[in-house]
C-alpha cells in the first residue's frame, strides 16, 4: 500500500508541477550537498519554530498550518528524491518533460528506495537520505526562485 500510495502521490505531483519538479530535480542533480544540507537544516528548525508558535493562542492555528505543510513537504521531498534516482537509473535528459518518462522514473526510483529500506539497518539511513535531500531539494529550489 505504501508503494501505491507514493506512486498515485507521486503522479499527481507529476501532472500537476512538471516544470518545478524538473527544476528541484536540477536542483538535486547540480547541488547535492546543498540539497542535503538544507533539508537537514530546515528538518529541524521547522518543528522548532512549530513549537514556539504553539505556545501563543493565535500561533497556534499558523502552528498546525505549518505542521500540515511541513509534513506534506517531507513526503514530497521523499518523491522527489525517488523521481530524481528514477531519472538517473533511466538516464533522462535533464529536461526531459514527458509524463509516461517520469512516471516510469518514479516507479523505479520508489522501488529502489523501497528495497534498500528492506535491508536491516539501512533502511531508517536510506528513508533519512531520500527525504532530507528531495526535501532540501524543494527548500533550495524555492529560496532560489524567491532571491
Amino acid at each position: 500500500y505504501k508503494y501505491l500510495a507514493a506512486i498515485l502521490a507521486g503522479i499527481v505531483i507529476i501532472l500537476l508541477a512538471r516544470k518545478q519538479l524538473l527544476g528541484i530535480t536540477g536542483e538535486l542533480r547540480t547541488k547535492p550537498w546543498y540539497c542535503l544540507g538544507w533539508g537537514a537544516l530546515v528538518a529541524v528548525l521547522v518543528p522548532v519554530a512549530i513549537l514556539i508558535l504553539a505556545i501563543s493562542i493565535i500561533g497556534i492555528i499558523l502552528g498546525v498550518s505549518l505542521l500540515a505543510v511541513y509534513t506534506m513537504a517531507l513526503y514530497a521531498g521523499h518523491i522527489v528524491t525517488a523521481i530524481f534516482l528514477g531519472r538517473l537509473i533511466l538516464r533522462l535528459s535533464a529536461d526531459d518533460e514527458r509524463i509516461g518518462a517520469n512516471i516510469g522514473a518514479l516507479a523505479l526510483g520508489l522501488l529502489a528506495v523501497y528495497l534498500l529500506g528492506l535491508i536491516p539497518f539501512v533502511s531508517f539511513l536510506t528513508d533519512a537520505a531520500a527525504i532530507l535531500f528531495g526535501f532540501g531539494a524543494i527548500v533550495f529550489y524555492v529560496k532560489n526562485r524567491m532571491s
